[in-house]
């Protein structure tokens, strides 16, 4: 029996889904920095964490080839603020909070993004990044989405 991992669809239907979801634009990353005024990346990487995704492939029973897979999908929810005072910084928390709600709020309808194999896709860990400078502030909600599947034979 052939085997493949559910990763390139799933992904492809994150970008679709989230694309849908949301005015700002999608990115199938990698991207490092924001970018734009808002954004979402799929596939998001950064100078601290040059990964994408993480992946991992598990014979079950005697099967010869994976039968199963868990991997998380490293994105993230970007907001470019025109100010750097100290003073906007809740708004911006609270538009990239916003950005990352509805992103993530796609995945509760769903959560096998209609992807043969995939049984279970959910957001979790997040990292917060906030810099300012002489552009405005920057915050990053940088997060993984997990997903459980077993692989397509």
């Amino acid at each position: 029996m052939a085997w493949a991992s559910t990763y390139p669809a799933a992904k492809a239907k994150l970008i679709a889904l989230w694309s849908a979801a949301v005015t700002q634009p999608i990115i199938n990353g990698p991207v490092v920095g924001v970018g734009q005024d808002a954004v979402g990346t799929v596939g998001f990487q950064d100078e601290n964490n040059p990964i994408t995704a993480e992946i991992d492939w598990t014979q079950e029973g005697a099967a010869p080839t994976p039968t199963r897979e868990q991997y998380l999908i490293y994105c993230s929810a970007g907001i470019n603020w025109g100010s750097a005072t100290a003073a906007v910084i809740p708004d911006a928390e609270a538009a990239v909070f916003g950005l990352f709600n509805a992103l993530a709020g796609v995945l509760g309808p769903d959560i096998t993004l209609g992807t043969a194999g995939v049984m279970n896709a959910r957001a979790e860990r997040g990292q917060l990044y906030e810099s300012q400078g002489g552009d405005g502030l920057t915050v990053i909600l940088k997060f993984s989405v997990a997903i459980d599947a077993f692989t397509t034979v």
